[in-house]
């Protein structure tokens, strides 16, 4: 689930309640990806998550987020209105909760429900010193769809010369994926619904300029779009590139087709 803020295209401002709607409905697993925890109250968000853990137990991953620009430009919170002031707020507020977690106090009264010790939280960030902040933590990493892999690679280099044991990061990378007859069928089909998706953002006034032709290419060469064959090697080469955990973006809109999709790739045997 993602979170978004004033934006008519989306649906989903507050993930716990999303979460705690799905969870009734299903036994999969659920994942946050990501809280915009710069633009919220830590305690607040910490006692959501404690809700949900002790409803939902052993199944919640959660990723965390500084909030997109215009997100941060309309933030209604009093100096959190930068980049930079964002990436801070975001340090700061998952310190507080990593507190909590630890079993530390809001500073008035102790936490209630607690928040689970083992719950595994992920940052997307590309940001040197929040990397940092995650190895110093032993947090994983989150890794954007349109994240070219050689940006990943260094990430992952940056966390492990910080990281106290010079360990890895845990990696949860988020990839497009659409299936198609052949790789080149497929990233046709992919680009021709990312134009028509571009074309509904900039109707409701979320969209300015076309995706650059790199980010076609991006499609062909490092995402989960071509057929059987070619989506099996890009997730065997994720995993060779210390790949933990795969979030799949469909860029198709139709759910049954996506549900087709997703049983034929995962389907390895």
């Amino acid at each position: 689930l993602t979170e978004h803020h004033h934006n008519s295209t989306r649906i989903s401002p507050s993930i716990p309640l999303m979460m705690a709607h799905l969870g009734t409905r299903t036994r999969l697993r659920l994942g946050a990806a990501t809280v915009l925890l710069s633009l919220q109250d830590p305690l607040r968000i910490a006692e959501e998550m404690a809700v949900l853990e002790n409803l939902y137990p052993e199944r919640l991953i959660w990723g965390f987020a500084k909030g997109g620009g215009s997100e941060v430009r309309h933030n209604h919170l009093a100096g959190i209105d930068t980049p930079e002031a964002a990436r801070a707020a975001l340090r700061n507020h998952l310190g507080q909760l990593l507190n909590l977690r630890a079993g530390g106090t809001s500073g008035v009264l102790p936490l209630s429900p607690v928040l689970s010790p083992a719950g595994r939280y992920f940052i997307a960030t590309r940001d040197p010193q929040t990397v940092a902040f995650a190895a110093q933590h032993d947090l994983g990493l989150m890794i954007g769809h349109k994240w070219r892999f050689a940006e990943m690679e260094a990430l992952r280099e940056h966390y492990q010369t910080h990281h106290p044991r010079g360990e890895a990061p845990e990696m949860m990378v988020s990839r497009f994926f659409h299936l198609g007859e052949s790789v080149e069928a497929a990233a046709d089909e992919a680009a021709e619904m990312m134009r028509a998706r571009h074309d509904r953002m900039r109707a409701a006034g979320r969209a300015t300029n076309h995706q650059k032709e790199t980010d076609w290419e991006l499609l062909k060469q490092e995402s989960l779009i071509g057929n059987v064959a070619h989506c099996h090697g890009m997730i065997k080469r994720l995993r060779e590139m210390g790949v933990t955990h795969l979030s799949m973006r469909p860029v198709e809109k139709d759910t049954a087709a996506i549900g087709r999709s997703v049983r034929a790739v995962t389907k390895i045997g």
